[in-house]
């Protein structure tokens, strides 16, 4: 019988009972902190976890002091990048990509052997807001106010309330949100409320803040974004100026775009005493190209500026569009490139490459690979002829481009068979007793000592050519010299040639 031990915040209420190894139980505490142990392993930390925070766990084992524990979550040790990472000290961070109300599993597992193992489950929660400073202010006569909210740990789906109500809450980062809201008039203050979904959070937090009146002689001067031309989705940093500085309420300024592609805030707050104020335009990707346009007004003065949108096209170009090998030798391997290069504006899939034909190979790839646009990846086509004679293949690319989704490359080549000959060259004698009428040219094969003759006459010249060898073998050469009356002299000495 194995003894367990539980550990747990003292504020903690215990509910459960003590596990025994017959029955496995789990010990459940009400509270923050949870304490579940399978066996001899028990996991102590928090049953909540706030994403952009952290959460400490820790392991007791049972029976093996000190025993080292490998942390995970959802199954994979250390974590990881799509539920965030665990170290090895059981401290965990929640990657932003995991939807608040969602839960992980996070288990530890003794590292001797035979494993135990425990795992608890976490819940994970949006932070909970925090409301420091905010403002009201008229952005045209009459009921027209923008309300813009300070803080920190906003969210998308953070809500604003004005006086207990829902209004339409615009996201502009964690640590500010707006809307475009109607007031009574005469009304000098609001309560505004701020609440994160998903957060666990019983009441809004809340400020009252002052209505502050529109009072600015300031005029809208214009409207520009840094980029004219966007190419697939992303944001533009656009900017509206005044005539004049803002007066001490600021200056609103209402926005629109007539594209559904493009999203900008409904309005923007230039600050007192400044005179711009910039705003993100965030681009959805587009299959052809269109044309948009940006639009600020304040007043009776409005501004615009023209967008450009480009479309996402996947395009792949590949050179060279044939490949010749011309005239190739048997059995000997020649190999040229095929360059496929991503010329698009979006990455294109390779999916595959293959050949058809025999005497022909490929390497270099290993598909379906992606390229992103000005990538290239190589192809080595290869022609190793086994006979003589004209061969041909084809090598075909499948790919997600937007033209030629299927490429075929025509491939070409000759086998030929390379004959070998011996050039033998040798000097006259400068000076002879007894002139010299030709050469006797001696030859002997593989290393035999038997040597034969290859002219059959006396040949008057200083050069031979034995086209008569054989690849693969080795040959001994001397040659004698003849006088008029056929006699010859002394072997001159020996050369050898081997042939490839």
């Amino acid at each position: 019988m194995f003894l367990y031990s539980v550990m747990a915040n003292m504020l903690s209420r215990y509910v459960g009972a003590q596990p025994t190894e017959q029955s496995h139980k789990k010990t459940h505490w009400l509270g923050r902190n949870v304490s579940v142990s399978f066996r001899q392993v028990t996991i102590i930390g928090p049953s909540q976890v706030r994403l952009g925070g952290h959460a400490q766990y820790s392991a007791l084992v049972v029976g093996a002091a000190g025993s080292a524990v490998v942390w995970s979550v959802n199954g994979f040790a250390g974590g990881t990048s799509s539920t965030g990472p665990i170290s090895t000290s059981g401290m965990y961070s929640p990657a932003s990509t995991i939807g608040a109300g969602q839960s992980v599993t996070i288990s530890a597992a003794t590292e001797s052997k035979p494993a135990s193992s425990a795992s608890l489950s976490v819940k994970v929660l949006n932070p909970l807001p925090k409301f420091a400073a905010g403002s009201v202010t008229q952005t045209a006569p009459g009921s027209s106010f923008l309300l813009d909210t300070r803080g920190s740990g906003f969210v998308s789906a953070s809500r604003l309330q004005v006086s207990g109500a829902n209004v339409a809450a615009v996201f502009i980062s964690s640590t500010e949100l707006q809307s475009a809201i109607s007031l009574l008039p005469g009304m000098a203050s609001v309560n505004v409320g701020v609440f994160n979904p998903d957060a666990e959070q019983k009441t809004p937090v809340s400020r009252r803040l002052p209505v502050q009146a529109a009072a600015s002689s300031a005029a809208l001067s214009a409207l520009f974004c840094s980029s004219a031309s966007l190419t697939g989705s992303g944001s533009d940093n656009c900017t509206v100026t005044l005539t004049a500085s803002a007066g001490s309420g600021g200056q609103g300024v209402s926005l629109a775009t007539n594209n559904a592609a493009v999203s900008v805030p409904a309005t923007l707050m230039v600050p007192a005493n400044t005179s711009s104020a910039g705003f993100m335009a965030r681009v959805s990707s587009v299959t052809s190209a269109q044309a948009v346009t940006l639009t600020a007004s304040a007043g009776s003065v409005s501004k615009s500026f023209a967008l450009q949108l480009n479309a996402v096209i996947p395009t792949l170009t590949i050179r060279p569009a044939s490949v010749a090998f011309g005239n190739v030798t048997v059995n000997t391997a020649t190999t040229l490139p095929v360059t496929l290069t991503s010329t698009g504006t979006a990455p294109v899939i390779i999916n595959s490459g293959t050949l058809s034909g025999t005497g022909f190979a490929m390497s270099g790839a290993t598909f379906p690979v992606t390229l992103n646009p000005n990538l290239a990846v190589t192809l080595d086509v290869q022609f190793d002829p086994a006979a003589t004679g004209a061969a041909s293949s084809r090598l075909t690319i499948h790919s997600s481009s937007s033209t030629n989704g299927t490429v075929v490359i025509s491939l070409s080549g000759t086998g030929e068979n390379v004959s070998h000959q011996a050039d033998l060259s040798w000097e006259a004698p400068s000076s002879s007793a007894d002139p010299i009428v030709g050469y006797n040219i001696y030859r002997s094969a593989g290393g035999s000592s038997a040597y034969q003759r290859l002219d059959s006459s006396a040949d008057t010249q200083t050069t031979y050519v034995d086209s008569t060898v054989q690849t693969g073998l080795i040959y001994d050469y001397y040659l004698t010299s003849v006088d008029s009356s056929g006699a010859e002299s002394a072997p001159s000495n020996e050369v050898a040639a081997t042939i490839p």
